[in-house]
């Protein structure tokens, strides 16, 4: 899949700079296939809501990180604000609905 055409903000946390403003942290792994599951639902989001940035983290390449957020299951989505709190955490398969309700 091509995500460096996608709209989502793809980096590898700490190599670049952090964006300023709500986004979403999306923890996964290569092997994960539930997380492969969740891309095309994050592609269309992106293009939907305006000023959405997404971190697309690989547990295995960011351990620390994922040990901050306490990843024990994937995939697992992070909401912060702009203050890097916090804001909503969900563990495994989400509907898109639930999650485009985080946005409004």
């Amino acid at each position: 899949m091509a995500m460096d055409l996608w709209r989502i903000k793809y980096k590898y946390w700490g190599r670049e700079e952090i964006m300023k403003g709500r986004r979403l942290l999306l923890f996964t792994a290569k092997w994960c296939r539930a997380c492969s599951g969740m891309y095309g639902m994050l592609e269309q989001m992106t293009k939907d809501i305006l000023n959405l940035y997404v971190d697309i983290i690989d547990i295995e390449k960011q351990p620390k990180l994922a040990e901050k957020y306490h990843v024990t299951s994937l995939p697992k989505f992070v909401l912060l604000d702009e203050n890097d709190e916090v804001i909503k955490v969900h563990s495994g398969i989400i509907a898109a609905n639930e999650l485009r309700g985080w946005f409004q």
